[in-house]
């Protein structure tokens, strides 16, 4: 179960980063689901898992054996539901606390798995497109998918040049071939350097990296405008509002800041 919740916490963590992004984070999924299945599967770790917690028990003075079969007895159903009540099967501690553990692992798995499988519907031309190592194959079709995924309100979500969009996206591969460039915020820093004659590339890369993964950083904000916006700031302008949670969300940057240098 440690190795359980470690395996979660570490997904939980990366999730909330703020610096992932949409396709690391369905690959970083996809890489627990596999081993979660794995764990699943593995019989013999489970029963050496059980057997090492009741060794762990007895080194500290408890019976886990006697405790289990005083609140799991067996109950035997009467003769007029079931004429040989004494076929009943009876489950022991390691079997019982196998199935457990099956269960929370099932129900992860089915949860990851129905949010990965979602996500793919939806993010799927963009997988596509820039799968890592990225190798520029791209047809209409999939470019045309990959800009319905802009906001609706926006005016490049109209845009119908999806043949100078795959031109953009082949001179922008090239550049990366020669630099040698082997991830998205690399392949984004040189899209950012050349954006003035790529505009529809650096958009398109702009929108891997700005896809939210989750809404963490959200629920956090109104945790902090709690703190921020007490009983003694009910008469807080909407500007100095802003400000202060602008400067409270980056604290981190703010605590690096030296305030006698920046008087001078």
């Amino acid at each position: 179960m440690k190795n359980l919740m470690y395996k979660t916490k570490i997904l939980t963590e990366k999730l909330e980063a703020t610096e992932l992004n949409i396709l690391d984070a369905l690959m970083l999924i996809d890489y627990s689901l596999s081993s979660l299945n794995e764990m699943n599967s593995d019989d013999t770790a489970m029963n050496n898992l059980v057997s090492s917690a009741i060794k762990f028990s007895e080194q500290l003075g408890i019976d886990p054996v006697s405790d289990f079969n005083r609140h799991h007895r067996k109950r035997l159903l009467p003769k007029r539901i079931d004429q040989n009540p004494n076929t009943q099967c009876s489950i022991d501690l390691p079997t019982f606390y196998r199935v457990e553990f099956k269960k929370v692992l099932n129900t992860l798995i089915v949860l990851l798995n129905e949010h990965l499988k979602k996500s793919l519907v939806t993010f799927e031309p963009m997988i596509t497109l820039f799968k890592m190592p990225w190798k520029q194959i791209c047809s209409t079709e999939n470019v045309k998918k990959v800009i319905e995924l802009f906001p609706p309100g926006c005016k490049d979500f109209k845009m119908n040049d999806y043949d100078g969009v795959i031109a953009e996206l082949k001179v922008l591969d090239h550049q990366c071939n020669v630099k040698k460039l082997d991830s998205l915020t690399k392949i984004f820093e040189l899209s950012e350097d050349c954006k003035t004659c790529l505009p529809t590339a650096n958009k398109l890369c702009r929108l891997v990296l700005t896809a939210p993964v989750s809404t963490a950083s959200n629920e956090r904000a109104f945790s902090k405008l709690k703190i921020v916006k007490n009983y003694l700031r009910s008469t807080m302008g909407a500007d100095r509002l802003q400000h202060l949670m602008l400067l409270y969300s980056n604290k981190d940057i703010l605590d690096c800041i030296d305030l006698k240098s920046s008087v001078k």
